[in-house]
C-alpha cells in the first residue's frame, strides 16, 4: 500500500485512519472469539464471560467503517456514474476473487462439498464466507450514496439529524420493543432502515470539533453502553438455556449504535489533539495499516483458521488462557495478514483484489 505524504499524515484527517486502523483490529478480536460466544454451555462461566467482555467492546467495528466511509464520501459531490465506476470497479473485483477464494478454501480446508453452496448463483448472490456479508452491505450503500449525497452537500444539517434519529429507532429500537414488549406497529419505518444510517451518523459526527468535555463524556458512554451489551447478553443467555441471545450484540443494536458514535469521536478527539507528540515511525504504520484494512479484512479469515488450527494442534486452546490468548493470536494474525496484504499490493494484477 502507498504510503501518504508526510503533510497529509500531519493534517486532521488522520483521525481517520486511526478510526480504521481500530476497526480491523476490533474485527479480528470479534471473528477470533465469536466461536466461543455460543458455546455458553460447554464453558466455565468465567471463562465465557471473558468472551463476552471482549465481544462488548470490539462489536463497533463494522459500524466504524461504515462511518468513515461515509464521512470520507459524503462530503462532496461527483457524477453518478463517475462514483459507480470507482466504487463499484474497487467493490466488484475483490469480492469475486474472494468468493471464489474462500469457496476453494473451504472445500480444501474445511472440507465442504461444491454442492453445498447452492451453485454460481447463489454464491454469487449470497456471501460464502461469514466476514464477505461487509460487501454486500457496502455494494448496497454505494448504490443509494448519490441520492444521499444531494441529501448531505449543501443541506440541512437538522434534517439529516433528524434522519438520524428514525434510523435510530427504526434499527434500533422498535424492534426490540416488538421483540420484548409486545408492541404492534404499523407504520412503516423501512425507509429509514439499513446500515446507510451510520454513513450519515459518520458524516454527522465527522465533520464537527470537539472539546476534551465531548471526549470525557463518550469516555464514560463507552464504558455504560459496552457494559449494557455485555451484561444484557450475559442475562438473556443465561435465561434462554445456554442459547446465544445477540439482540444487543448485533450492528443495528441500540448499544453498539450509540458505543459506535462515541468511538467515533472520542478517537478523533483524541488524535486531532495529541498526534503531534505521535514518531513519525507511528504515523506511518497507522496509515499504513489504514490503509491496508480492506485487504485485511478480506484475508484475515484465511489466516485466523491457519494459526488458530496450528495454535490448537500444539498448544491446545483451554479456556483457562482466553485472556490472554484472545490478544495474543489477535496480533499474529493481524500482522501475517497485513504482511501478505503488503506483499500482494505489490504485484502488478494482485493489487486490485486488496483495494490497493
Amino acid at each position: 500500500m502507498e504510503i501518504l505524504d508526510r503533510n497529509f499524515r500531519r493534517d486532521d484527517h488522520f483521525w481517520i485512519h486511526c478510526v480504521k486502523a481500530m476497526a480491523i483490529v476490533m474485527v479480528v478480536i470479534l471473528h477470533i472469539t465469536a466461536p466461543y460466544h455460543y458455546r455458553f454451555n460447554e464453558m466455565p462461566v468465567w471463562a465465557w464471560s471473558v468472551v463476552n467482555f471482549y465481544e462488548a467492546i470490539v462489536r463497533p467495528c463494522v459500524p466504524l467503517f461504515f462511518m468513515a466511509s461515509g464521512f470520507l464520501l459524503l462530503r462532496f459531490n461527483e457524477p453518478a456514474s463517475l462514483f459507480f465506476y470507482k466504487r463499484l470497479n474497487r467493490i466488484l473485483v475483490p469480492l469475486l476473487f474472494w468468493t471464489v477464494s474462500y469457496v476453494v478454501w473451504k472445500i480444501y480446508y474445511g472440507g465442504q462439498r461444491f454442492v453445498d453452496f447452492g451453485g454460481v448463483a447463489q454464491m454469487l448472490m449470497f456471501p460464502v464466507s461469514y466476514h464477505l456479508w461487509y460487501l454486500y452491505a457496502i455494494i448496497g450503500c454505494y448504490l443509494f450514496l448519490p441520492i444521499l449525497r444531494k441529501w448531505t452537500v449543501g443541506g440541512e444539517r437538522v434534517l439529516l439529524w433528524f434522519y438520524c434519529c428514525l434510523w435510530f429507532f427504526a434499527v434500533g429500537v422498535l424492534p426490540l420493543l416488538q421483540k420484548y414488549f409486545g408492541l404492534k406497529n404499523q407504520i412503516d419505518m423501512s425507509y429509514a432502515t439499513g446500515y446507510i444510517g451510520y454513513f450519515v451518523l459518520g458524516y454527522l459526527l465527522g465533520t464537527r470539533e470537539y472539546s476534551v468535555w465531548h471526549a470525557a463524556i463518550c469516555a464514560v458512554v463507552i464504558v455504560l453502553s459496552t457494559s449494557i451489551t455485555g451484561y444484557l447478553t450475559s442475562n438473556l443467555t443465561l435465561a434462554n438455556e445456554g442459547v446465544l441471545v445477540a439482540d444487543f450484540t448485533a450492528v443495528l443494536s441500540p448499544s453498539v449504535i450509540v458505543a459506535s458514535a462515541a468511538w467515533f469521536i472520542f478517537i478523533k478527539y483524541i488524535i486531532v489533539e495529541y498526534s503531534k507528540f505521535l514518531p513519525g515511525k507511528l504515523y506511518d504504520f497507522v496509515i499504513s495499516l489504514s490503509a491496508a484494512s480492506f485487504g485485511i479484512y478480506l484475508i484475515h479469515v484465511i489466516v485466523l483458521d491457519l494459526v488458530v488450527g496450528f495454535y490448537g494442534q500444539y498448544f491446545g486452546l483451554e479456556f483457562e488462557g482466553l485472556t490472554w490468548v484472545i490478544p495474543f493470536l489477535s496480533l499474529i494474525i493481524i500482522l501475517v495478514s497485513y504482511s501478505l496484504v503488503l506483499m500482494m499490493a505489490r504485484i502488478k494484477y494482485l493489487g486490485r483484489i486488496v483495494g490497493k
